[in-house]
């Protein structure tokens, strides 16, 4: 997850790898975003408060680094 992140972000110039990291960037944001409504049905509040803000943190990273390169296209 971090050397993806790293590529998409530009932070690691590994060419032949960033379209696929941009992919694997938009599963990581379902992912983070099915990660949230898991932890809305979790029975502990411990699961509640800690995870979801957690969860929404890295859906919001993941989209920033997801729509980064369709910005720049425009």
């Amino acid at each position: 997850m971090i050397l993806v992140t790293a590529i998409q972000a530009d932070l690691i110039k590994i060419i032949r790898l960033k379209k696929l990291a941009g992919i694997i960037i938009w599963f990581m944001a379902v992912y983070f975003l099915l990660n949230i409504f898991a932890n809305l049905t979790a029975k502990t509040s411990t699961e509640k408060f800690i995870f979801i803000p957690v969860s929404f943190i890295m859906l919001v990273s993941s989209l920033v680094l997801g729509l980064k390169n369709k910005i720049k296209k425009i």
